[in-house]
């Protein structure tokens, strides 16, 4: 990673240090649970004091929420060409698979990542999903012989999908490691792709 002087200044460095600070995140987010990540490791991946990075987001969980809010860019981005190539339902299934940090992500959304905001951050973070949501519904909609408003029922109804699935997917090592050894339990070991893929052909093709 290419770091830029400690403290930056004007908009172009500052955009900069963000866009290592994410990339620090997701490089973490991908290997660590959200609750094992610690905001001074992230700041010494990107060179920068602990202190500096509170310049740019005010605590852990608006640092993830931006990484959120990219993480659904990529995901945008890729579902246009797997819409084009397959149908609905298979190609939304590739599109979110193909960004495994949105899921994760979405799963700790309720619970963790909207816990500690201020009414005033709720309120343009909710926003501003609404305004990136609506952007992948109108990849989705002409696929579907529906109002924009179902559809993007439809959509949440798969956002609440994922909350659930994901955690349940990849429990923690002791529940994995009791499922693989008790038969009995077995069936409670599920795989996402499997599980995504079905949720989405359940809301879509009704």
């Amino acid at each position: 990673m290419t770091h830029i002087k400690q403290r930056a200044v004007g908009a172009k460095q500052k955009q900069q240090r963000i866009a290592q600070i994410l990339q620090a995140a997701q490089s973490r987010f991908a290997n660590e649970d959200f609750n094992d990540i610690r905001l001074v490791d992230i700041a010494a991946d990107v060179g920068i004091t602990k202190a500096a990075l509170y310049r740019y987001f005010r605590n852990k969980e608006l640092l993830f929420l931006s990484l959120y809010q990219q993480q659904i860019d990529v995901l945008v981005s890729n579902s246009e060409p797997l819409l084009a190539e397959f149908s609905l339902t298979k190609g939304l299934t590739k599109a979110i698979l193909s960004v495994p940090l949105y899921s994760k992500l979405t799963s700790i959304l309720p619970t963790i990542l909207e816990r500690n905001l201020t009414v005033e951050e709720a309120i343009e973070f909710k926003r501003t999903l609404a305004s990136k949501m609506s952007v992948l519904v109108a990849k989705i909609a002409p696929y579907l012989s529906l109002p924009s408003e179902q559809v993007i029922q439809k959509f949440l109804m798969l956002h609440h999908c994922i909350i659930g699935a994901w955690p349940n997917c990849y429990p923690s090592d002791v529940v994995a490691a009791a499922q693989q050894q008790e038969p009995s339990i077995a069936m409670f070991a599920q795989n996402y792709e499997q599980m995504l893929a079905s949720h989405i052909e359940l809301i879509f093709n009704q």
